[in-house]
């Protein structure tokens, strides 16, 4: 194994020969139009109107697509060439800890290659080269492999460490949200102050998917996120009357719940306490996201998840709970017993989903924006593999805060989402949702939001546990109401 040294000397600068940088550097202007360079974060800015974009310098042809259609093209060959001639001294006096790290690897795979194929190279006239210690034009020396693996382990575990988790680039920010979703808009807060009655209009029934919720943090990092979520939802239908070998045929007698009535296969009675039977499906979930952009707006999710549905969980003490708190206003918050109807069963689930946005229209109001998504997922149920496509029409005000305008204060957007499992059943999920960000910082770092939607959801399960809904709806669902919070937070 040999090493040609070229030179056993590092030429170092005299820090005191130089004048410290500012921390904000202008490296170019035109009237509204400033790119800048911030040293302590080590980041391109560029802002104009209400336009800021911003990306680390070591992403510095990624910054100069983003600004490009803001500039005009008489100076565009300017400013390119300021920010390259900049990005070329700053990569040189002062590199980032990507750059530091990229050069190690080069440097590292080249003399791993040397002592790999034993290849040893001419060092004629290098000054300060001892020659006697191997030939006239050589010089060898021999690394034992413990110290090259040691030193292959820690050039990894660095690279790893400055490029963060799964490559995603810097940590940028962290969002955390919590969304309700119920068949009742405000969860029935309007029944209870006597504005809408139960089952009437727009409020639901209690039958098929009747609630849900979702807790979820999201990392945010340069080129993408991790989302760690749980989420529960709860499915509700009356038991089926019981039938005796005595009376086999007793019809069932009509069944009121507040101002609806039943009149189907489905028994009447109530327990001691006034409580109706019930079959309730409670999904209790657990899932991580991770989400991956690409070039040209096309970004990758994986998903994996896993279910638990049972007869007994999370959704089904909630629901009783809630009613019981709402009964003490109303009366048609109806008390429900709920029956034992089901083994515990869990689903394992992988999804793969890879999409793309197109911007469609942008002025200096709004920014229309296109999403199509499509999916595929693996269970280790045949009603869990499904395959889908999903496609979302946004519009968002272009006042965004944040880098690259990322946290407007205006944001909505209708969608449809239809997927197909492998026992061919489908499912259709559309809807509505806007949403209003304010800012609780004057540095424009902290955001809460607030969103508020709707949507029609039919699917396999919808289906199973909605028999007296789609009766009494003439074979429509109830709508499910969407209320969302969201805390965001810049690093």
């Amino acid at each position: 194994m040999a090493f040609c040294f070229v030179s056993s000397e590092l030429i170092y600068a005299n820090e005191e020969s130089f004048e410290l940088a500012p921390q904000m550097l202008t490296i170019f202007q035109d009237n509204d139009q400033k790119v800048t360079y911030d040293e302590s974060t080590d980041r391109y800015h560029f802002k104009a109107d209400n336009q800021h974009i911003s990306t680390p310098r070591y992403n510095k042809e990624e910054f100069k697509d983003k600004v490009r259609p803001f500039i005009e093209e008489s100076e565009w060959g300017n400013l390119s060439s300021r920010i390259n001639e900049h990005y070329t001294w700053q990569r040189a006096a002062r590199p980032s800890s990507e750059e530091a790290v990229s050069e190690a690897f080069a440097t590292r795979d080249f003399a791993m290659g040397i002592i790999e194929h034993g290849q040893s190279f001419p060092c004629n006239n290098m000054p300060g080269l001892n020659k006697s210690l191997k030939g006239p034009n050589h010089y060898q020396l021999n690394i034992r492999d413990e110290a090259a693996n040691k030193i292959d382990d820690m050039a990894t575990l660095q690279f790893v460490e400055r490029r963060s988790f799964m490559g995603l680039g810097e940590l940028t920010g962290l969002d955390i949200e919590f969304t309700l979703q119920n068949d009742n808009p405000l969860l029935g807060g309007l029944m209870a102050i006597g504005v809408t009655e139960h089952a009437e209009g727009i409020e639901g029934d209690d039958r098929g998917k009747t609630m849900g919720l979702n807790l979820g943090t999201t990392f945010v990092f340069d080129e993408g996120s991790v989302t760690i979520r749980k989420s529960v939802e709860g499915h509700g239908r009356l038991k089926p009357r019981v039938r005796t070998e005595t009376k086999p045929s007793t019809p069932a007698k009509t069944l009121m719940i507040g101002n609806q009535n039943y009149v189907t296969e489905y028994r009447e009675s109530r327990d001691e306490d006034g409580k109706y039977y019930q079959e309730f499906l409670s999904i209790d979930g657990l899932e991580l996201e991770v989400r991956r952009d690409l070039d040209n707006e096309i970004f990758v999710r994986v998903i994996g998840k896993r279910e638990v549905f049972d007869d007994e969980g999370l959704a089904a003490k909630i629901q009783e709970k809630w009613h019981k708190e709402l009964s003490k206003y109303t009366d048609s918050a109806a008390q429900y017993n709920n029956q034992e109807h089901r083994n515990r069963d869990v689903r394992y689930s992988a999804k793969l989903q890879i999409g793309k946005e197109i911007t469609l229209r942008q002025t200096d109001n709004y920014i229309l924006t296109s999403n199509l998504a499509g999916s595929v997922q693996a269970a280790n149920r045949r009603s869990g593999r499904e395959v889908g496509l999903r496609g979302e029409l946004r519009l968002r005000s272009s006042d965004g805060q944040g880098p690259d305008n990322k946290y407007p204060t205006w944001d909505a957007k209708v969608y449809v989402d239809g997927r197909v499992d492998q026992n061919e059943e489908e499912s259709i999920y559309t809807g509505a949702e806007i949403q209003r960000r304010f800012s609780l910082s004057k540095k424009d770092d902290k955001f809460i939001s607030v969103a508020a939607g709707a949507s029609y959801e039919d699917d396999p399960l919808s289906r199973e546990f909605s028999s007296e809904e789609l009766k009494d709806n003439d074979g429509r669902f109830d709508l499910q109401y969407n209320l969302r919070i969201k805390y965001e937070q810049l690093f």
